[in-house]
């Protein structure tokens, strides 16, 4: 953990299907297992302008967690953040049909990143997230995440797939 592969942000006829490893959280992460896509810039304001557009733009998507043990697998529950206007945003259980919505801005433990040579001193990266796995245990996992209707011209928006803890908080 972390893991950080190429992910186009393309409408999907299969899921993209990813089995990992899932390994104790580090001293700054929290056990919260964020899925979600990281946006790469040349300089920190393109990075977030990316990151932006597929907020606002929408990101449809099914995304399921399993946990894959010796005699099968088994959900693992996932939350969203769900707006309602000008309410406080509330955190929702995802549908077992693993239907989000889009995605909201996040931020990973950067530690884990840079320990595991994923973030270098000249990235610049933000970060959003379909959904959250909330105090997951270490073991073996499948995801499956599949984009649904992206807004046309999102292809060109530079994004991974990317799972890793989140930040503990101070």
């Amino acid at each position: 953990m972390p893991i950080i592969r190429p992910f186009p942000v393309t409408a999907m006829h299969e899921p993209m299907v990813v089995d990992f490893e899932l390994t104790p959280p580090g001293p700054n992460a929290a056990p919260t297992l964020l899925i979600g896509l990281r946006v790469k810039g040349e300089d920190d304001a393109q990075a977030a302008q990316a990151a932006e557009r597929l907020v606002r733009e929408g990101l449809p998507a099914e995304v399921l967690l399993e946990r894959v043990e010796q005699v099968g697998t088994e959900p693992v529950p996932l939350t969203r953040r769900q707006f309602n206007g000008f309410e406080p945003s509330e955190m929702v259980a995802v549908g077992s049909d693993g239907h989000v919505p889009g995605v909201v801005p996040d931020s990973a433990d950067d530690a884990s990143l840079v320990a595991a040579g994923l973030i270098g001193p000249d990235g610049h990266y933000r970060t959003v997230t379909f959904a959250w796995a909330e105090q997951v245990k270490p073991g073996h996992y499948r995801l499956r995440l599949r984009l649904l209707s992206p807004a046309a011209g999102l292809g060109a928006v530079p994004s991974e797939l990317q799972l890793a803890y989140t930040h503990r908080a101070k």
